[in-house]
């Protein structure tokens, strides 16, 4: 129980990945684990994965990509102009996590790159990898008991990093406000954490997972209802 969420948390650190790529083309990697669960589950689980779920990921996978417009897809369309970093339209293809010279350009190396890409992959691995084990556990344990072993990992983890990585320390909220977003925060995380594991264990792979892409339809609902930012045609399309 404790091995997969050991490895799931190893899908964290594709968030080490933003530091050279844009958020666009990080997103577009992250969304590659369901497909990679599917095909998992049907070779180590022998759970079906027909020609139309098959169909069904790829065609999941290109509306991440049309929503998200990666740099790497649509710089010779656009003409190496701006493009929207997520679900949005009008905003620059980064994160703001890249060194930036005054005129705004991003400058990453090829090594540097290639570095990322390979993190992002390697965190499409763990998280392919913590939804194949919990849906081989299935039923056998209840979801509550994966989350729990899942909230001790992290906390011992994030306790290690906290006491031995340098520029690393402990802050608690400053006022109410921030207290709000931290306890909704995690009153949010753990629904999701606990609903995910409940549709792994009770559904196969390859529906579950799948549900995964649904969040980029209430990315663009969130975007709009909160940031008053309406989606080009391109990510109304995706």
């Amino acid at each position: 129980m404790r091995l997969h969420r050991a490895i799931d948390f190893s899908r964290e650190i594709h968030t080490d990945s933003l530091q050279y790529l844009p958020l666009a083309e990080a997103t577009v990697i992250t969304f590659l684990a369901p497909i990679v669960a599917c095909w998992a589950c049907s070779m180590l689980l022998k759970e079906p994965f027909t020609r139309s779920e098959q169909i069904a990921c790829l065609v999941s996978l290109l509306g991440v990509i049309l929503i998200a417009r990666p740099t790497s897809f649509f710089s010779l369309t656009d003409g190496g102009s701006s493009i929207a970093s997520a679900v949005g339209d009008g905003l620059p293809a980064t994160n703001g996590t890249l060194p930036t010279q005054d005129n705004g350009e991003i400058h990453v190396t090829a090594t540097q790159r290639l570095v990322a890409v390979g993190v992002a992959l390697l965190g499409v691995f763990g998280a392919a990898s913590a939804y194949t084990t919990i849906r081989w556990i299935g039923r056998r344990a209840h979801p509550l008991i994966s989350v729990n072993y899942f909230a001790a990992w992290t906390t011992f983890v994030a306790t290690v990093v906290l006491l031995f990585v340098p520029g690393m320390n402990f802050k608690l909220p400053a006022d109410l406000k921030q207290w709000s977003y931290l306890i909704f925060l995690g009153i949010c995380g753990l629904a999701m954490q606990l609903l995910l594991t409940a549709g792994l264990a009770y559904e196969k792979s390859s529906r579950a997972t799948n549900m995964v892409y649904t969040q980029m339809l209430f990315a663009l609902t969130f975007d709009k209802l909160i940031f008053d930012t309406t989606p080009g045609t391109i990510s109304i399309v995706g």
